[in-house]
């Protein structure tokens, strides 16, 4: 019993409510950052799926060139292959040296039918075939990384957030024990000064009985003789 202090006992229910609301809310955001996070991984893995369907499509592209096709400006999953193998017609010493020796040969038929000289297909697989691959393997080695280096950013934006609110909500939690225990603390002593009074009450009640019946006693043995 705390007769002393009910709005004492009211409010350290209310303190208790708002621990109990604030645990609650501590595990739904905890729930929510694992909802997160999961999202994250899914988004990790179609990201990842396109570096690599990508990548592949650069492969089969470059297969199907030095075999003979014509791919660039037909296929737009061959956008890559063609930049790359552009690059490498432009940059490629070997190549544009072979390239630099066809057209002094077909020098003199250049300028009557105004062919492009180009080198055939074979001949370009040779020169450009490993340097456009490797370039594939690097720029799908260079994405993947990307996407996890973008992967991990946002895990551990969702993660630090996370660890402020339930750094905020554990402080509020511990604030919250401490009222309550100094309340609790401000109740006992008070409840304890009410049994003291209830106490001496009584006591005073037992006094007045034993005298009243004391008085009792005299007025029959006062009666009797």
């Amino acid at each position: 019993r705390c007769d002393a202090a009910p709005d004492l006992l009211k409010e350290l229910a209310m303190d208790n409510q708002m621990i109990d609301e604030l645990q609650a809310q501590g595990e739904k955001n905890e729930e929510e950052r694992i909802l997160q996070l999961t999202e994250i991984e899914k988004l990790k893995i179609v990201q990842a799926e396109k570096v690599e369907k990508e990548a592949a499509a650069s492969q089969k592209c470059q297969v199907d060139y030095f075999n003979g096709s014509t791919v660039c400006k037909e296929r737009a999953e061959c956008d890559l292959f063609c930049k790359l193998l552009e690059n490498q017609k432009n940059q490629n010493p070997a190549y544009k040296k072979a390239l630099d020796e066809e057209k002094q040969k077909k020098k003199p038929k250049l300028y009557i039918s105004q062919t492009l000289i180009t080198l055939s297909r074979e001949e370009e697989k040779k020169f450009l075939e490993k340097s456009i691959m490797s370039s594939i393997e690097q720029r799908k080695t260079d994405s993947l990384k990307d996407v996890s280096t973008s992967i991990d950013m946002k895990k551990k934006e969702v993660n630090d957030a996370a660890k402020n609110s339930r750094d905020m909500l554990e402080q509020k939690v511990q604030q919250g024990l401490v009222t309550i225990q100094a309340r609790s603390n401000d109740a006992a002593e008070k409840e304890a000064g009410a049994q003291r009074e209830r106490d001496r009450r009584e006591k005073i009640r037992q006094a007045a009985e034993r005298k009243a019946a004391a008085a009792e006693r005299k007025a029959a043995q006062a009666a009797a003789q």
